[in-house]
């Protein structure tokens, strides 16, 4: 506990702990199925080695995936679309005003006043 707190953000040693701990899944087991005997200081380098050597390989990468249960699948997808969406938000639409001057009939009628008040009558119905 003390290593991934040490090695993780604060942040991420809480949502690892919180995904990890609260499940019936046997963290060690999958430990072993990715890294097989690899030490901590073995995954570190090895880590930072590739992010030296220009990023982490798509086929490293897919090749740990391939490996967690079917289970964890859906996991891996919302967070790789979490992580896109947080690099690349979607921009922000204009307002349409289509429907502007829709109520000019209505002008002579009732004031600005009287609408807001129908409104809020409308809304706490």
């Amino acid at each position: 506990m003390e290593k991934i707190v040490k090695n993780l953000s604060l942040f991420k040693a809480s949502m690892f702990i919180r995904e990890n701990l609260y499940q019936k899944v046997d963290y060690l087991e999958i430990k072993d199925r990715l890294f097989g005997e690899l030490t901590v200081d073995e995954l570190y380098k090895e880590i930072t080695g590739l992010r030296k050597k220009g990023g982490l390989k798509m086929e490293s990468l897919i090749e740990m995936i391939k490996k967690l249960p079917p289970e964890y699948e859906q996991e891996v997808y919302d967070f790789v679309q979490f992580l896109l969406e947080k690099k690349y938000p979607k921009p922000k639409k204009e307002l349409k005003l289509s429907w502007r001057g829709a109520l000019q009939n209505l002008k002579d009628k009732y004031t600005s006043v009287e609408l807001q008040h129908k409104n809020l009558e409308l809304l706490s119905d």
